[in-house]
């Protein structure tokens, strides 16, 4: 490797190095991937449950955060979902849409479009370094010098190139090779770093209800509460657990929890759990017609078979201080109200996040403003590309960030 000099090296072989590698194939460049995993794509095999959703029909700026957001919609207007869909059907992979707008591979298997990858870089003739742990990345006379630890064995290589796309990822999911070594060799050529933090991981809770709860899903509304207000609200199944919530509202909304600059502010997350697309006036009368109308001979947790669990009632009926065996019928207007406040309500003070290794997605990074959002140019280094999840940018569930990844790397 050390005698020949590439147009290009890809350094880091997921999502965002595979799209690049691939589009830059196609404009005819020599280049190589260095790979620090055995495989490629290595990341994308527990995204989606195992399924991989790789984008979704509602892409726009409202479903990701960054500090400088703004600067998303010219990329998310070029490379929207359309795009995105063909850019894998042209990998040979057919898709699917589910209800709720994502696109999924057809097969439902993560790993056929891993396997859709390797054949495309096969194809193109792209070479791959598998193994090839990046120790440094310098500028020297116009090209970049990366430093290669060839492992298993460990005799250090020498890439030389004359650009240097830095596709590292972030922090997340560890065991899948993302350890935040993009940070290190961008800070070296001047760039900075927004403090990463976990994102799209469950939060940590107090209450002490968790434990009986813990295992049980349930459906409902989730808003994010700081110091008391509603800053955003998702809805579906959340995952009870001994220390906290996790399920795919609450990982949409773990980003905002964990936001560094909420620490010195209350923050709690809030479970609806009544039905959705209810009326404000709705939910106090769905419970009236339960225990006054329909709740003859019931026992309070009776009436409330069907709505709840048996267990989600039980906790329930602890906080709202009423008994599950008393008689429906007995149950007063202000023991109701009581009721209904905490099943519309139910809040769970937040402690902290579980960390990278359950994260799904790094927030923070390198900011947007320090590079050319339509070619994801460094600003700092000529020469210098920066993409995916190293950038200061992370989306809610739903296959946004591996949207962000193919997206980026194209541009």
């Amino acid at each position: 490797m050390k005698d020949k000099i590439y147009d290009i090296a890809v350094v880091g072989g997921g999502a965002a190095g595979m799209a690049a590698a691939i589009t830059a194939a196609r404009l005819n460049a020599d280049e190589i991937v260095l790979e620090k995993n055995d495989i490629v794509g290595k990341k994308l095999l527990s995204t989606g449950n195992g399924r991989c959703n790789f984008t979704n029909r509602l892409i726009g700026v409202g479903q990701y955060f960054s500090d400088d957001k703004k600067r998303l919609a010219p990329l998310l207007s070029a490379y929207g979902t359309s795009e995105a869909v063909r850019f894998f059907g042209e990998l040979g992979m057919i898709s699917r849409e589910n209800k709720d707008g994502g696109y999924y591979p057809y097969s439902n298997k993560a790993k056929d479009v891993r396997a859709c990858f390797d054949t495309a870089l096969r194809q193109a003739g792209v070479s791959v370094a598998f193994s090839a742990s990046v120790r440094k990345v310098v500028a020297e006379d116009g090209d970049f010098m990366i430093t290669v630890a060839a492992m298993p064995e460990g005799n250090k290589a020498k890439v030389r190139a004359k650009s240097c796309i830095l596709a590292t990822g972030g922090m997340a999911a560890p065991k899948s090779g993302s350890t935040g070594d993009g940070y290190y060799y961008a800070k070296c050529f001047g760039h900075t770093t927004i403090e990463p933090h976990p994102a799209l991981v469950g939060l940590l809770c107090e209450k002490k209800e968790l434990v009986k709860l813990s295992g049980l899903r349930a459906r409902a509304g989730v808003s994010l509460l700081l110091n008391g207000a509603a800053v955003r609200k998702e809805y579906g199944e959340v995952q009870f657990n001994r220390d906290g919530l996790s399920g795919i509202p609450v990982m949409s909304l773990s980003r905002l929890a964990t936001d560094g600059r909420n620490t010195k502010k209350s923050v709690e997350i809030s479970l609806d759990l009544f039905p959705p697309g209810l009326e404000p006036d709705d939910s106090p009368e769905l419970l009236m017609d339960l225990f006054y109308k329909k709740g003859e001979g019931k026992s309070i947790l009776e009436v409330l078979t069907g709505l709840l669990t048996e267990e989600l009632s039980l906790a329930v009926l602890s906080v709202s201080r009423l008994k599950a065996d008393a008689a429906a019928k007995d149950v007063t207007d202000t023991e109701l109200f009581r009721l209904h406040s905490v099943m519309s309500d139910m809040r769970f003070p937040v402690t902290g996040a579980k960390g990278f290794a359950s994260a799904q997605v790094t927030a923070g990074g390198v900011p947007l403003s320090e590079v050319d959002m339509i070619t994801f140019a460094s600003l700092k280094q000529n020469g210098l590309y920066l993409c995916g999840e190293l950038l200061d940018v992370d989306g809610i569930c739903g296959g946004y960030n591996l949207h962000f990844a193919w997206a980026s790397g194209q541009a």
